[in-house]
């Protein structure tokens, strides 16, 4: 966003910090769950954090419209499709002459009504009633609201009433100055690890819980092992004592601790197999930024994510996942699939070419106020 004056708006609360175990994992990371409030400038923006606040259903913060009021912004860009702070920023650029985005981030793993199987009042409000509600909010407030997901895409379709015109997709993107091949560097963890160039390395990244399921992965592992497959599982993350113990326990499976972003690269490059068993990761991107070949659940809808530089499995089924570890045990189809993941990474889903496609809505809003 080079040459625009930018502010980042949210609340002094850390991610995770509600999180049971963020004093143990995070916090060395982030600091205290909650931090201070502040107007701290950056090089190319001002992060702005105000006092959290909990509303029945959801996280917002107090003190926004006075925010708006002082920053006096062109354009107000929200992420969270059910957050209350929509409400409050649509309002604002409707008297303001401003022009108000949204954003979708839900997916359909996460987001029981697209699942079906819903009582009679629920089925009332997420097929009539909400529907209705937020086809006024978006046809009257709303430029576009962008979702991170095809599944996304039809969640505001359908239960959010979000009329075509202002519906968009747009994918997550990647940091491509970070997430990058580099056989050195993979070469180097490689040999940190303790990884011969004649084993398979997989890894997973991310939680340890039922919603990520790396336990199928590491069922996998031993599975493919059984039947020749000269494979490791790396499991980089966090969770209870009793899962790390469940996944270090499993033949061929190390945990390692969580570790922050900056330092995931390495561990990717050194991959050559990147693993996420059930729901949807940005860290899918990023492993195929750097070259890595993913596998995901044949359940995730984002399939620009992994065509062409990845392949599916049956989610939860550890057979037919250790029979895509056996397929990608194949050197040439990993180094097609990840040349291609990351061309298709920096052509479509660099951070970079977002921005300048979003950029480039921005303006013809503005153009059509004035």
């Amino acid at each position: 966003m080079a040459g625009h004056e930018v502010f980042l708006v949210t609340s002094n609360a850390q991610p995770y910090f509600d999180s049971p175990d963020y004093c143990d994992i995070y916090e060395k990371f982030n600091g205290p769950p909650l931090t201070e409030c502040c107007w701290k400038p950056h090089d190319n923006y001002t992060l702005i954090r105000l006092p959290i606040c909990a509303w029945p259903y959801k996280y917002s913060f107090r003190n926004l419209s006075a925010t708006l009021k002082k920053i006096k912004p062109d354009i107000v860009q929200t992420f969270d499709l059910l957050a209350p702070y929509n409400i409050q920023a649509a309002l604002f650029c409707k008297f303001h002459k401003a022009c108000f985005f949204s954003g979708n981030h839900v997916v359909n793993s996460v987001f029981s009504p697209a699942r079906g199987g819903m009582s009679l009042l629920r089925r009332i409000k997420w097929n009539y009633w909400m529907p209705w509600i937020g086809g006024i909010f978006y046809r009257n407030f709303c430029e576009k609201n962008y979702a991170a997901t095809i599944d996304g895409f039809e969640i505001n379709r359908r239960f959010f009433g979000v009329p075509d015109t202002c519906n968009v997709l747009c994918e997550l993107g990647v940091d491509t100055r970070l997430f990058y091949p580099d056989p050195v560097a993979g070469a180097a963890k490689r040999r940190e690890l303790g990884v011969t160039d004649s084993e398979l390395l997989v890894l997973y990244s991310g939680r340890f819980n039922e919603g990520k399921n790396p336990f199928v992965l590491a069922e996998a592992v031993r599975i493919a092992r059984q039947r020749g497959v000269n494979c490791r599982g790396f499991f980089i993350g966090n969770g209870s004592e009793e899962a790390i113990r469940h996944l270090a326990g499993v033949e061929g499976c190390t945990v390692l601790p969580f570790v922050e972003s900056s330092k995931l690269p390495d561990f990717y490059r050194a991959a050559d197999i990147a693993v996420w068993p059930r729901q949807e990761s940005t860290s899918m991107l990023d492993a195929a930024a750097t070259g890595t070949p993913i596998v995901v659940s044949d359940r995730v809808l984002a399939h620009e994510r992994y065509e062409g530089n990845g392949l599916t499995y049956r989610e939860n089924d550890p057979v037919s996942l250790a029979e895509a570890l056996q397929t990608l045990a194949d050197p040439e189809l990993r180094r097609t699939l990840g040349e291609h993941g990351t061309e298709k990474m920096l052509t479509r889903f660099s951070w970079k070419a977002i921005a300048m496609r979003r950029l480039q809505d921005y303006g013809e809003s503005l153009a059509r106020r004035r």
